[in-house]
């Protein structure tokens, strides 16, 4: 795979993490009259960047703006870094993660909470960004990057409450972020399964919230779905379904299992069970490595679903 594709509509794909080990994460470039990046990974994701840039001879100086559907250091931990390569850029963020950007030091101490002796390895450094440089916009506020051509700002919490997905007018598609969760375009490139699940992470998740998020996405009645975790798909009537379908799942199904059982090794191996065999019946053999990369996001949902029961019970 390569480290940038063209997608149609002026929209490139850009690997966020080394190009070698492709179906991890991805960025997007929108070429108008203004140039726009969307996403842009961790600080180690930089160099790919600028590579990709380098590629199609766009200098960095000519993007106009930089996009984050949320604030989380695998979306947008490089942005910092990157806004140094991009001197005439304007970073775009929901309201409630600017101050994070202008001062990182909260997300840094989580991370390194999370990722231990491993955060230097994935998201070092995390710079500030000057407040000037920082516009935050508004739910369904639009930025005009061309004659006729819009990106249009939805505030989609579910996954964090400071996350926006992107409706971009003219490919009618929209980069989701976490807001429809992962989808495993391996998956589709190898056995032509579409499948995808939440992204049910701590400590935001709030599977109601989810929903009515995944409604308003397909109230826009999108073509095409461009997820950061990975790839574009122009199956996006499908997959938001299938998206509300398995928020229920765990958001219902899930909880009261950990409620009545409080184990969480009972709790994998139910959504393991549920999810695998789903996959073998469609002809995914056991030994497939997509598998591997299922059970690291099961267990990280699983998290997610024990913080947001302990909240509740924290909260009644």
């Amino acid at each position: 795979m390569r480290n940038i594709e063209d997608l149609g509509f002026g929209i490139r794909q850009i690997q966020l993490a080394d190009h070698k080990t492709p179906y991890r994460a991805t960025g997007y470039l929108i070429r108008a009259e203004k140039n726009i990046l969307i996403e842009t990974g961790a600080a180690s994701a930089i160099p790919s960047i600028l590579e990709a840039l380098e590629v199609i001879d766009l200098d960095p100086g000519k993007i106009d703006a930089i996009a984050v559907t949320h604030i989380h250091l695998d979306h947008a931990g490089g942005a910092g870094l990157l806004m140094d390569h991009c001197s005439n850029a304007e970073l775009l963020v929901h309201e409630k993660g600017k101050k994070h950007l202008v001062d990182p030091g909260k997300l840094i101490a989580s991370a390194k909470q999370v990722y231990g002796t491993m955060f230097d390895t994935f998201f070092n450094p995390v710079l500030p960004i000057p407040a000037e440089r920082i516009r935050v916009m508004e739910d369904r506020e639009e930025f005009e990057i061309g004659i006729n051509r819009k990106l249009k700002f939805i505030d989609t919490p579910g996954h964090a409450f400071h996350h926006l997905a992107i409706f971009d007018t003219k490919s009618r598609g929209v980069f989701t972020g976490d807001s429809a969760g992962i989808y495993y375009k391996r998956l589709y490139d190898t056995f032509g399964i579409k499948f995808l699940l939440p992204v049910a992470a701590p400590p935001q998740f709030e599977p109601e919230i989810m929903d009515r998020s995944l409604l308003r996405l397909s109230d826009l009645n999108p073509q095409r779905l461009y997820f950061t975790h990975f790839g574009m798909s122009e199956h996006a009537e499908e997959l938001l379904r299938q998206a509300r379908k398995r928020t229920a799942y765990l958001g219902k199904d899930c909880v009261e299992q950990f409620l009545h059982h409080r184990s969480t090794a009972e709790l994998f191996e139910r959504i393991r069970d549920d999810l695998f065999s789903g996959l073998y019946r469609l002809g995914v053999p056991k030994n497939d490595p997509n598998l591997t990369i299922l059970e690291e996001d099961i267990k990280m949902n699983i998290k997610g679903i024990v913080t947001y029961v302990e909240k509740k019970e924290k909260d009644s």
